[in-house]
């Protein structure tokens, strides 16, 4: 019997291609969907589409995974999307992503026992590997921004690199020794973001040094990374921080040193949590429209679960640099 490693070798494409081209046809380049379904005809394949989709007999359930419940950014996202799928009748099945290696075969083996009829995937560790692993499920599914190297499921968001280049752009502006924390653990966007740090200073007519980007891999580098801002007090003049939590604890632990802030150092955040206008001084940061951001993402989900073709695979959202005390 024909099957669907048949049809990937005579249309000279991965299986995965070919689930993709019978599951959302239109996030597969035309020539490439052409090639697969005259494949399907040649060998007059016939995919049994009540063992696929079962999800024709809707459950109204969909499933949401996020990398850490009580992280606040990821929690107000994940609230935005629950919202926007109750009012459409659907309801929401929420997982906790760990670093566990097999954390994405276990979660989709229960997505499929519970016969979820989607998946929202709000976090940036979707790696390579997952993205493939996903790529066969026989529900469809849609991300938090596209974070992929190459290839990438419907996805909304904002331009992360866009963000960083206007925020540091706005710093140089009264700074002129700005050190990056890096702190996603997403290998492209941590280069992508790096790309953007560097590109601004360039474009602005400056310089960067090797020390003034730190890569935070993981929480253990943070007591470390402060010691080093510290002990550098008298040649920067402001931190720019990829994360707000962390510049929070940054802010408290140079207040705690001695360091008035923003007049010995100005520190900058990204992602505009709910703390950061309530720190002493406020935060300056970068904010997600995540009201905007949530609803798409489950909007495209439902389209993808009736079938319906989208306009646009990536919707890109205007960030906004909010500027608070923190910063000069």
């Amino acid at each position: 019997m024909t099957n669907i490693n048949d049809v990937a070798k005579l249309a000279g494409v991965s299986k995965s291609t070919v689930s993709r081209v019978l599951n959302n046809k239109d996030i597969v380049q035309p020539d490439t969907r052409d090639k697969v379904i005259d494949a399907m005809e040649k060998l007059n394949y016939k995919p049994d589409m009540n063992a696929r989709y079962l999800r024709r007999d809707e459950t109204k359930l969909i499933a949401l995974v996020m990398p850490d419940i009580s992280d606040p950014f990821y929690d107000q996202l994940a609230a935005v999307v629950e919202d926007e799928a109750d009012n459409n009748n659907y309801n929401v099945i929420l997982f906790n992503e760990t670093d566990k290696e097999n954390f994405i075969e276990k979660t989709i083996r229960i997505l499929q026992q519970r016969r979820v009829d989607g998946l929202v995937y709000i976090s940036e560790n979707l790696s390579d590997k997952y993205y493939n692993i996903l790529s066969e499920c026989e529900f469809p599914v849609v991300q938090f921004t596209n974070f992929q190297k190459s290839g990438s499921f419907p996805s909304a968001g904002i331009d992360f690199y866009q963000a960083v280049y206007e925020m540091n752009a706005y710093l140089l502006q009264e700074h002129k020794n700005i050190v990056f924390f890096n702190s996603y653990q997403n290998k492209h966007l941590k280069k992508l973001m790096r790309k953007a740090f560097l590109e601004s200073h360039k474009d602005n007519g400056f310089k960067v040094q090797e020390d003034q980007i730190i890569e935070l891999d993981r929480e253990q580098d943070l007591d470390k990374s402060f010691v080093q801002i510290l002990n550098s007090k008298e040649k920067i003049d402001a931190v720019f921080v990829s994360n707000d939590e962390i510049a929070i604890k940054l802010m408290n632990y140079l207040q705690k040193n001695g360091i008035q802030i923003p007049e010995d150092i100005s520190v900058a955040g990204f992602n505009n949590i709910r703390y950061s206008n309530f720190t002493n001084p406020r935060l300056t940061t970068i904010s997600h429209p995540l009201e905007q951001i949530g609803i798409k993402l489950a909007d495209i989900l439902i389209d993808l679960i009736n079938q319906k073709e989208l306009k646009t695979k990536d919707t890109i959202f205007k960030h906004q640099i909010i500027i608070r005390e923190s910063t000069k």
